[in-house]
């Protein structure tokens, strides 16, 4: 497990090598680091954009968070920096874009929303992974993930642990670790944890829709990779993070977890080419809560 800055937990990302055994096509590779395409595993088309977190060549692939009103903040922020993809994130407690993530969220130290969810809805499935996105130093624009269900979540400055799902004590002093570190954090529905296995019920239980999906793992080339995964059409929710998982499991060397982005009455994903946006989902990016942005500086 690899232990970077503050959170003493793995920072995740991840490699999806290209297997003869599997239908690949439409690859276009958008930069040495970047990779897009379109891969059939199981019957299921999946869109994958692969984002190397290698430094080599000077350049580094990062991923920003931006918790509310995220479309203003995101047009004043990008000045002078190459953004390769934009999507919705967490899910939000209203339509609104002043609207707050659901669950814990804190944007670079400041609090947007302190009520942790603790409960499943009505389909088994809970908010139970924590996202950390580191803001500076040598893991700035990284990423890692805890499953708050089954797991604390530890810290290096100071070193402690702390159990922020079953310990009202330890929840409250971890959101004030995180606003006195500038730390970002929120909550997602956790599919997949190197640690824990698969963390879902039954496949075919919810709705069908499209999915997106942010995985997180380490290739066999030691490098660290996160992807942004789409798939489209309609979809139960577990079944496909199903298949996803036995995919990532079989062609990466780990795969350190899986979680589940908002494609609901927010979904939202650009691909940007040379400065220009093509939009691949339902919502204009104005209409944004939140939003994942992966760029260089």
């Amino acid at each position: 497990m690899r232990f970077i800055s503050f959170i003493k937990i793995v920072i995740l990302g991840a490699i999806l090598t290209l297997a003869t055994a599997y239908n690949v096509s439409g690859q276009s590779f958008v930069s040495s680091k970047m990779k897009k395409y379109t891969k059939q595993y199981g019957g299921i088309n999946f869109t994958v954009y692969k984002f190397s977190r290698s430094s080599s060549g000077g350049t580094k692939i990062k991923a920003k968070y931006f918790a509310q009103n995220a479309n203003d903040r995101f047009n004043s922020w990008k000045i002078g920096k190459n953004v390769l993809l934009a999507c919705s994130g967490a899910f939000s407690v209203d339509w609104t874009t002043q609207s707050p993530p659901l669950g814990l969220c804190v944007d670079n130290g400041h609090v947007v929303n302190k009520n942790l969810v603790k409960e499943k809805d009505k389909y088994g499935n809970s908010l139970d992974g924590l996202v950390i996105v580191y803001g500076g130093g040598e893991a700035e624009g990284g990423i890692a993930m805890k499953d708050i269900e089954k797991g604390r979540v530890c810290t290096q400055s100071p070193k402690r642990c702390y159990d922020i799902k079953n310990n009202d004590k330890d929840s409250f002093n971890f959101i004030n670790w995180a606003e006195s570190n500038y730390a970002t954090v929120f909550q997602l529905p956790l599919m997949y944890s190197s640690e824990y296995g698969n963390n879902f019920g039954s496949l075919y239980n919810g709705n069908r829709a499209e999915r997106r999906f942010l995985a997180l793992c380490e290739g066999n080339d030691g490098v660290i990779y996160h992807l942004i995964i789409d798939v489209p059409g309609q979809i139960n929710l577990n079944y496909s993070a199903s298949k996803l998982i036995n995919m990532l499991t079989s062609d990466f060397e780990t795969l350190y977890s899986l979680s589940v982005l908002d494609t609901g009455g927010k979904n939202i994903l650009y691909e940007y080419m040379n400065g220009y946006a093509s939009k691949k989902a339902d919502v204009d990016i104005s209409l944004a809560t939140n939003l994942i942005i992966y760029y260089t500086d």
